[in-house]
């Protein structure tokens, strides 16, 4: 058969699925480049993957600020109560296992997966298969992007690539996502979080933040950030940080904790680099029997 210029090429699948992921690509682009909040941003760029991908659900899950945990943060298939309270823990689930590999988990049969988690109120029971990637910001894991259909499903090479593609453009996008406390980081998290590290008990300001919370019963309770936190119901725990205005206050403080955790100027790394490895706790009398010893040792067979 001769073509002529006039003549139709019908095109692939493959050539059909390539064309949907550029025009993704741009849509994207797009969707970021517009001036609307992040987290509604992210519940867009979910339901354009979900579509030009041709799949039943698209999910993106991120991580919290103490980074041991996933929430779900925005999807299109999973049910929308689901949002902002979906968690689970990174060894927990198909989702988890991706945070904690940092690499693509595609399974065509998800319920048959030893890793797989059920989550009853999600209503992922039709879904069959799972493919899912995770989510960096400057080489930093931010979350999880999931695609699951109904039909088992093995993905393809190409279309992991192009997801692979996709997820490297959202990385930004999540981790700013990520920066709203009032969204998936919530203030009582972050509160949390300082209260779990004794770095707070050196860091005046996070006192300050705790004592704010409710002066009597901290005085009451010896300064036990953990005891007052406890004893505060989460309505009463955000009406406080509402109250007293210190969502900016604890974020920062969260900022100065991370800043601290990831320095190496520390008495620990000039002095016993080799603990790095092993690190010991804070004000341990372990630490200094075991550096002493040694050295009192050492002094005796002299003597002897």
């Amino acid at each position: 058969m001769v073509l002529d210029s006039t003549t139709e090429v019908p095109s692939s699948p493959q050539d059909t699925q390539q064309a949907s992921f550029l025009l993704a690509l741009e849509e994207i682009s797009h969707l970021v480049a517009q001036t609307q909040t992040p987290a509604a941003t992210l519940s867009k760029v979910v339901e354009l993957i979900q579509g030009r991908f041709g799949t039943d659900v698209c999910s993106v899950y991120l991580l919290t600020p103490d980074r041991q945990n996933l929430v779900l943060a925005g999807s299109q298939g999973l049910r929308p109560e689901c949002i902002g309270t979906l968690r689970m823990g990174l060894n927990e689930g198909l989702a988890g296992l991706v945070a904690q590999e940092l690499k693509p988990v595609s399974v065509s049969n998800a319920f048959q997966h030893p890793r797989f988690k059920y989550f009853p109120n999600a209503g992922e029971d039709p879904y069959q298969s799972f493919l899912g990637l995770p989510l960096f910001d400057r080489g930093v894991l931010q979350g999880v992007i999931v695609v699951q259909t109904v039909e088992p499903r093995t993905f393809t090479a190409d279309e992991l690539s192009m997801l692979s593609t996709v997820s490297g453009q959202l990385g930004p996008l999540v981790n700013t996502v990520r920066a709203m406390a009032q969204y998936v980081s919530p203030a009582n998290d972050r509160l949390w979080a300082l209260a779990n590290n004794l770095w707070w008990s050196w860091d005046a300001e996070t006192i300050s933040i705790f004592r704010d919370l409710d002066q009597q019963r901290w005085r009451e309770l010896d300064h036990n950030p953990l005891a007052l936190l406890a004893e505060c119901s989460l309505e009463s725990l955000s009406g406080r940080i509402t109250q007293n205005v210190l969502h900016t206050r604890i974020q920062n403080a969260c900022h100065r904790q991370e800043d601290y955790l990831k320095s190496n100027k520390t008495w620990g790394s000039r002095f016993a680099g080799v603990l790095r490895a092993r690190p010991v706790a804070y004000f341990s009398a372990e630490f200094g029997l075991h550096e002493s010893i040694p050295i009192y040792s050492g002094g005796l067979g002299v003597l002897a």
